[in-house]
């Protein structure tokens, strides 16, 4: 932390993906979060109601799933955290 708040990447970063930046956010900034040592990206597709996970090691995203139907999903970064499918999606349809 400094006077303008938190220094660096952070451990977690959750992306909802608009139907204009599907590209943008899944390369541009996939790469860009790999760079900059973001370790669990998530990233979300409201219209497909599906997140997938991956988790930065040795530099590169790795897979860790996708999740598209109720049920719990898991945090890498934070492991006693799992959020559950059907709350993340509650009013997208």
């Amino acid at each position: 932390m400094d006077e303008r708040g938190c220094v660096g990447a952070p451990d977690w970063i959750i992306e909802v993906v608009s139907p204009g930046t599907i590209s943008y956010d899944t390369k541009t900034k996939f790469d860009l979060y790999a760079e900059n040592g973001v370790g669990e990206y998530w990233i979300l597709y409201p219209g497909e109601q599906t997140i997938s996970i991956y988790v930065l090691q040795d530099g590169n995203y790795q897979p860790k799933g996708d999740f598209y139907e109720p049920g719990l999903i898991p945090c890498y970064t934070l492991p006693e955290l799992q959020l559950e499918w059907a709350d993340v999606f509650e009013g997208v349809g």
